[in-house]
């Protein structure tokens, strides 16, 4: 398929093997992987990356290190 296609030619042009990378794509355990970390993603509303969860409680609104290094801190208290 096209989208198939594209992912080769993305992975051949990051330096991968393309050989390992068509034979993991096709590997149905690896699907399966894939599609086991999609759900957990969707069922714990993550909609971009990097999402964060502190606590497990899922981080809105990081506004950049200092923020995320005083919500663990006082995570930590």
């Amino acid at each position: 398929a096209a989208a198939d296609e594209f992912f080769v030619a993305l992975a051949g042009s990051l330096g991968l093997q393309t050989d390992q990378f068509i034979a993991d794509m096709n590997n149905p355990q690896t699907r399966d992987a894939v599609n086991t970390d999609a759900k957990t993603g969707d069922e714990s509303n993550v909609n971009s990356t990097p999402t964060l969860f502190l606590n497990g409680e899922k981080i809105a609104d990081l506004q950049g290190y200092a923020d995320l290094k005083a919500r663990v801190e006082a995570a930590a208290e």
